[in-house]
């Protein structure tokens, strides 16, 4: 089979998938279950996301646990294998070549249909237990009944931040920016068909370098107090008229 052959075979398995994929979210969209208490942060690079999350888990209490690189380990016990291959697919877009080696050869171990089932059932497993702070993943996109957190601040803002942690140039800092934040737009894009900047995605946009990380923390433990009270008082009635 010349190599024209593989890759058009490969786009054509790969539009397939992508296809009976956003046919199956549309018909059945996993939410988590009534009562359970569930955060999602979704997080522009250099905004704070962790800082803030470690804040927010602080104020809620010791029960509360905060998701974000554990979420690589978890995919990879679920789906048995490694972790380093996990994550290398972690909210990162799979290259053309990458597609076309994993669907026609055997060298790889997960395919992309298989990585994102693992990563919603470890999602869905997450929110059964409540009290955790799922960072990044689309987590957003698949648990719609948790508050759902966007984090945003302005590009000098997290220019700074980057530099400061990571010791870059200001250019290198603002190229690395550019980089991570294009793989993760198209992490989503790929796995959830969604746009990551969407406002209707979320119940709550904060901009950090407004109000700061303290405030940022209060703001999301406060809505997280309002939405539990919310239920509650819809729960309420229902329970009366039994």
């Amino acid at each position: 089979m010349s190599e024209n052959s593989v890759a058009e075979l490969a786009s054509v398995r790969i539009s397939q998938w992508a296809l009976e994929e956003k046919a199956r979210q549309e018909r059945s969209t996993p939410t988590t279950s009534p009562g359970r208490r569930i955060i999602t942060i979704s997080r522009q690079y250099g905004a704070g996301g962790h800082a803030i999350a470690e804040l927010a888990a602080k104020r809620l209490g010791s029960a509360w646990a905060i998701w974000d690189k554990e979420i690589v380990d978890e995919v990879a016990k679920h789906a048995k294998v490694r972790s380093v291959l996990v994550s290398a697919l972690d909210e990162h877009s799979l290259s053309r070549l990458e597609e076309i080696l994993r669907y026609v050869s055997n060298r790889w171990e997960m395919s992309p249909e298989s990585y994102y089932r693992h990563l919603v059932e470890v999602l869905l497993a997450l929110s059964q237990q409540g009290d955790k702070i799922i960072i990044g993943r689309g987590a957003n996109f698949v648990l719609k009944d948790a508050l759902r957190v966007r984090l945003c601040a302005s590009e000098h803002y997290r220019i700074q931040a980057i530099m400061a942690r990571e010791s870059l140039t200001e250019a290198d800092a603002s190229a690395r920016i550019a980089h991570v934040e294009a793989e993760r737009s198209r992490f989503v894009n790929s796995f959830y068909h969604r746009d990551v900047n969407d406002p209707s995605a979320y119940d709550l946009i904060v901009n950090v370098d407004r109000i700061g990380l303290e405030p940022a923390a209060a703001s999301i433990t406060a809505a997280m107090d309002a939405m539990c009270a919310s239920a509650a008082a819809h729960e309420m009635p229902m329970r009366l008229g039994r």
